[in-house]
């Protein structure tokens, strides 16, 4: 008489477990890589962001200096030449100051498109990784149909 137990582990074809280990194996290394690009991104977005921060930041205490010493300039000094060339100079550093902050501006822009970028692929990944987990539950669920079906044969 028939045993109504399931097949033990040895009993069930070698062939579609293996398949099934690769899949996974697959669906688990492309997980992975969408992850390590992510950090990546994310990682590398904020090194960059960190930096431009620090030009930021450096350009406007460079720019507070120089007005201040302008300022003192203005108060302090009785020669109306000297203010004029400093106060020329001045102008010229800040605006190659300014300059630096709108380079620090665009690459801070372009560095906010990359981590988008590696959000979308990151998205789309863990989108396909979705779709790639559904197909395997499915080929469980045919493998499983297949082995009742089996099973009734035999019995």
């Amino acid at each position: 008489m028939p045993s109504d137990a399931p097949a033990a582990p040895s009993d069930v074809p070698a062939r579609p477990r293996r398949c099934r280990l690769k899949l996974m194996l697959t669906v688990a290394v492309v997980g992975w890589l969408g992850w390590g690009v992510a950090g990546y991104g994310f990682y590398s977005a904020a090194v960059e962001r960190q930096a431009a921060g620090a030009k930021l930041t450096q350009a406007e205490t460079a720019r507070s200096g120089l007005a201040d010493e302008l300022e003192r300039q203005r108060s302090g000094s009785g020669q109306l030449a000297a203010v004029h060339q400093k106060t020329a100079a001045a102008e010229a550093e800040l605006a190659q100051l300014q300059a630096r902050i709108a380079e620090a501006s665009q690459a801070l822009a372009a560095h906010t498109a990359e981590r988008d970028a590696a959000q979308a692929r990151l998205e789309a990944t863990q989108a396909s990784l979705a779709t790639i987990e559904a197909r395997v539950a499915a080929q469980q669920q045919d493998l499983a149909a297949a082995q009742a079906r089996a099973l009734a044969a035999g019995a």
